[in-house]
């Protein structure tokens, strides 16, 4: 598909796939944001499609997963804190040490797996590499390295619950936990 023929279908496009993205964004000047990033992707990546007549698929497609770049990027930037929960300060004091005592355990239990789940856990969830990153960087296939940050979580979990009895609330926070070993 020429560049022109793919802007004809862009302006065709254009009107539902704004609404598109703001049901999901929810801001006008954001979903514009994500519809030029997308235009550039489908320029650079015009050559990816095989067939023309699917073409409107594929522009939802590359659409569906910048808006879902865009959420896993604003994630990673916002932290959760449940506004509508009052806690007092000796409350909340006691949560931020009971969250300091606990991290402190994460450490020790990383490096404690082997070498290949621990670079994985490291560059994915400390450093912020994405899996198709760690991928590349490792010199290993997408699936596999999805694979090792899956078992690695897996045995880092395993090894927390073994040394921890560990309170979570309805949202997965660690309220609390009790040693179960000296680890």
């Amino acid at each position: 598909m020429t560049p022109t023929q793919l802007q004809h279908t862009w302006q065709r496009l254009y009107p539902a796939l704004l609404g598109f993205v703001q049901k999901r964004v929810h801001d006008t000047s954001l979903a514009s944001d994500i519809l030029q990033d997308v235009f550039l992707k489908i320029l650079e990546r015009r050559s990816q499609l095989r067939e023309e007549q699917k073409v409107e698929a594929w522009v939802y497609q590359i659409l569906r997963n910048a808006i879902h770049d865009h959420y896993r990027a604003e994630q990673k930037r916002m932290e959760f804190i449940p506004v509508w929960q009052e806690v007092d300060s000796a409350e909340a004091s006691k949560e931020e040490k009971t969250h300091e005592r606990f991290a402190q355990c994460v450490p020790g239990m990383l490096d404690a797996l082997p070498d290949k789940y621990r670079t994985a856990l490291q560059l994915i969830e400390i450093e912020g590499l994405s899996q198709k990153e760690l991928a590349a960087q490792l010199g290993i296939s997408y699936s596999g390295a999805k694979s090792r940050v899956q078992r690695g979580r897996q045995l880092l979990k395993d090894a927390l619950l073994t040394c921890c009895a560990i309170k979570a609330d309805a949202y997965g926070n660690i309220i609390d936990y009790q040693k179960r070993c000296a680890c």
